[in-house]
């Protein structure tokens, strides 16, 4: 059993969610969102601190992942939009999103927006360091296929109830 493990069962946690605490845009959404995560059994915890440290270079492939993740109380880790995936259960208001990824596409475009999101999080917080070309326009073919993906998954979710 990983020292993670014993923390979260000690605390009686679903999990730990580590975020980069050198990073604007992740301190303010863990400010924002920080008792709303604790009191659904989350902790958020900084990639930067030993304990969390520590598991990631013995359980990651990588080392420490450039980008979110989260550590449920078995130990296991996930990270990026699977971490999303997983906390989402955890909320009422997002507990529909892991059915809406099961829809053939929407896993990969998520994981996809998600890394888009992490590798710029710099720039979204306003300390831009990236040099890259200006953005496509999204086509409005691609914007009227996403919407009636979503409105179908939403239909598919409710007949399911």
């Amino acid at each position: 059993m990983s020292d993670v493990s014993v923390y979260c069962n000690a605390l009686a946690l679903h999990g730990i969610i580590g975020y980069d605490a050198t990073c604007g845009v992740c301190c303010a959404l863990i400010t924002k969102c920080g008792e709303s995560l604790t009191s659904n059994g989350l902790l958020p915890v900084s990639l930067q601190t030993d304990i969390l440290r520590r598991h990631l270079e013995s359980t990651w492939p990588d080392g420490i992942p450039q980008q979110m993740i989260f550590v449920n109380s078995a130990g296991e880790c996930v990270g990026g939009a699977e971490a999303i995936l997983a906390i989402a259960p955890h909320f009422w208001w997002a507990c529909w999103l892991p059915w809406v990824a099961r829809v053939p596409g929407l896993r990969d475009a998520m994981s996809k927006g998600y890394r888009w999101v992490a590798s710029h999080r710099y720039c979204l917080a306003g300390r831009c360091q990236v040099s890259t070309p200006a953005p496509k326009a999204v086509s409005a073919r691609w914007a009227a296929w996403m919407s009636t993906a979503i409105l179908a998954s939403l239909v598919l979710t409710r007949r399911a109830r």
